[in-house]
């Protein structure tokens, strides 16, 4: 549940095409610490130089390096739950288990 920010108070300089006219301010979005440019339970700036592969929640989209969680990944296999998300949704837990996509910020 993400809307455009183009042209109202929070971006006034890039336009896009799809919506026109805007509300001044986009309520329903949530600007988590990724705008800020920090990820991941340890919110660690962006880092050109690191190495680490990163994966994005699927639900909150938030990023996370890939030491900082558990789980067995092989190349494409990028579905990723994170521990909060998980927490808000109990009945994802058989896939969770099955699929080894837990995420939960022990490292």
């Amino acid at each position: 549940n993400f809307r455009c920010d183009c042209r109202n108070s929070t971006n006034k300089d890039v336009c896009c095409s799809f919506v026109p006219e805007k509300d001044p301010v986009n309520e329903k979005n949530i600007y988590g610490h990724n705008f800020e440019g920090k990820y991941c339970y340890c919110n660690e700036k962006s880092n050109e130089t690191m190495e680490d592969d990163m994966f994005t929640c699927i639900f909150c989209e938030d990023w996370f390096h890939e030491g900082h969680i558990t789980g067995s990944y092989e190349d494409g296999d990028n579905e990723l739950i994170c521990k909060g998300c998980a927490a808000k949704r109990p009945f994802l837990a058989f896939y969770i288990v099955s699929r080894e996509i837990w995420s939960d910020g022990k490292n």
